[in-house]
């Protein structure tokens, strides 16, 4: 990709990435490590007044288990 998308309103979304919000700081894992996760889909564009982080589709109050 020539832009982040993560970065710039507008820009192309890729249809492979999905933001996701934990509802609590998430221990590392490996990269290929499958993961279940759970949590409430939000469409559309938002910015994270924290991080300044642009997304149009994420996943909140998310929780995790190991898959």
């Amino acid at each position: 990709m020539a832009v982040c998308p993560f970065c710039e309103p507008g820009t192309p979304w890729p249809d492979d990435i999905l933001a996701v919000y934990t509802k609590r700081i998430v221990n590392v894992l490996p990269f290929n490590a499958p993961m279940l996760t759970t949590g409430v889909l939000e469409l559309g564009d938002y910015v994270d007044p924290e991080l300044g982080f642009y997304s149009k589709v994420r996943l909140v109050d998310a929780t995790y288990a190991r898959g």
